[in-house]
């Protein structure tokens, strides 16, 4: 394709020859309950290469069925498992979820309790880096004070004006950490 003694692509046919392929192999036969689409001359009028005949298939709607009583409607699913449960398989967990057996009921509470212990434990890291930058604020702001009393008398003003708004940078930050930990409790 990239040499000038190579010969033109005809209109119409894909660059990989797999529409003239398909189409080659003739009708095929529709898988029951099927709608078919006609086939087109290229993919939105663009003459690039020709649609082989497509078929629709349609699904049946079909509910789930308990898994202990196959001739009813399930109205719920395990949390842990996914079962499908009718309304006398359903049982409940510790914490009030939808579980089909105490084996379930068991290891979906586990799943919570480690849940809620990654939670407070983000929370405290949270915590923890709230107070870093809270500590590293203070650092900052001191050696900015030093910083002004030393510019009134040397007139360079850089370091002096950069450390406390790093400080106040940090503070912002820290109050952000502390609010975030908060507002997950």
């Amino acid at each position: 394709m990239g040499s000038t003694r190579d010969p033109p692509v005809p209109v119409g046919d894909s660059p990989t020859g797999r529409s003239r392929r398909l189409l080659s192999k003739g009708p095929s036969l529709p898988p029951p309950g099927a709608l078919p689409v006609p086939p087109g001359e290229s993919p939105g009028g663009t003459g690039q290469w020709p649609v082989p005949e497509l078929w629709i298939i349609r699904r049946a709607r079909t509910s789930m069925k308990c898994s202990n009583h196959t001739q009813v409607d399930a109205v719920a699913s395990c949390v842990f498992c996914g079962q499908g449960l009718c309304p006398s398989c359903i049982t409940r967990s510790t914490s009030g979820r939808v579980v089909c057996s105490p084996r379930c009921a068991e290891r979906a509470t586990a799943i919570e309790i480690a849940l809620e212990t990654i939670r407070q434990k983000t929370l405290n890291g949270y915590r923890q880096v709230a107070y870093f930058l809270f500590a590293g604020a203070f650092v900052f702001n001191c050696f900015g004070v030093y910083e002004i009393i030393k510019a009134l008398s040397t007139g360079t003003w850089v370091m002096a004006l950069f450390l406390p708004g790093l400080g106040v940078v940090f503070i912002a930050a820290g109050t952000g950490m502390l609010r975030l930990a908060k507002s997950k409790t």
